[in-house]
């Protein structure tokens, strides 16, 4: 398979053992935290939300009579590892492609939240359009930071602006942000990003949760997690924690109000860096992923 020559194998994704052939979801790890700013260890993200998954029970909490026991996932394990972070945007770039092209839902374990960048633009080389829904505790819209062009804080301004130079259609929600600077707002109205703050959440639940069904309402949705949304009560392993968070209940009520019309294009989950923390923020990411597959995996059997 084209694929190995990215991929090497390891532990699997809620203990997983379908073949690539017969599943409908492909996960895979990034394990690179290079241009992180302020904590490193997100590499070490991928094998810790695995070894998580493999010790919680697969219903769902908020949709109780869904379940991903039956779930036809492969896992190939992480991306192989190098220091050049161009060459590894490259082959994020190349997994996706392949995986979409062969007409399977990608899901990506960071690692950074760089990496989200290669991932939407191999969607949009496919499909020219996309409504990426992003929870995340900031806008990561800095043209540049720290002398660093493409990094954590930086990769939504370069996707946006690749794709407005292209002509392909993407339609932005960030859910959760609470730090943020002049420039990211100004990029925010420039690009016409809709977002929504921690404390609008908490405050404006309802209104909320029909914004985000009408925005998704027939779409093809991307739904990016960086498990910083999180309050640091609730994930305190992250590269960039920041107060005044979501609980987890939040951010799942947040998800569950993506339309039912809307397909998922792929899904990640970053930013857990487990060295900080006794494992709970690897609890929470695979606690996120479960509750979300088995939404979209029930949705897909009621259509």
């Amino acid at each position: 398979m084209e694929l190995d020559f990215f991929i090497k194998g390891r532990e699997t994704l809620f203990g997983s053992e379908y073949s690539y052939q017969d599943s409908d979801y492909i996960s895979f790890g990034v394990p690179y935290d290079l241009t992180s700013t302020y904590r490193i260890g997100s590499r070490y993200g991928p094998r810790a939300v695995r070894e998580a998954s493999g010790n919680i029970e697969l219903n769902s909490v908020v949709n109780p009579f869904s379940s991903i026991e039956n779930l036809k996932l492969h896992d190939l394990g992480d991306v192989i590892f190098c220091y050049r972070l161009s060459r590894m945007l490259r082959r994020v770039y190349n997994v996706v492609r392949l995986i979409i092209s062969s007409g399977k839902t990608p899901i990506m374990l960071g690692g950074e939240h760089t990496f989200t960048l290669p991932a939407i633009l191999a969607i949009l080389r496919r499909t020219q359009k996309v409504t990426l829904v992003i929870l995340d505790a900031h806008f990561d819209l800095r043209s540049e930071y720290l002398d660093l062009k493409i990094c954590h804080a930086t990769y939504l301004y370069h996707l946006l602006r690749r794709a407005k130079s292209r002509g392909w259609e993407i339609e932005v929600a960030v859910i959760g942000v609470r730090a943020y600077d002049k420039e990211e707002l100004d990029n925010v109205e420039s690009f016409g990003v809709e977002y929504f703050t921690a404390p609008n959440v908490v405050r404006e639940r309802e209104d909320i949760r029909k914004r985000i069904n009408e925005l998704t309402e027939d779409k093809m949705v991307y739904l990016s997690v960086d498990v910083d949304v999180l309050d640091p009560a609730y994930a305190p392993g992250v590269g960039n924690p920041e107060p005044l968070g979501l609980s987890l209940l939040d951010a799942l009520e947040v998800i569950n109000s993506i339309s039912p019309s809307a397909s998922l294009a792929g899904l990640d989950v970053m930013e857990v860096s487990p060295l900080y923390d006794k494992g709970e923020s690897s609890l929470a990411a695979a606690r996120l992923l479960a509750e979300v597959l088995a939404l979209f995996s029930m949705r897909r059997v009621k259509a």
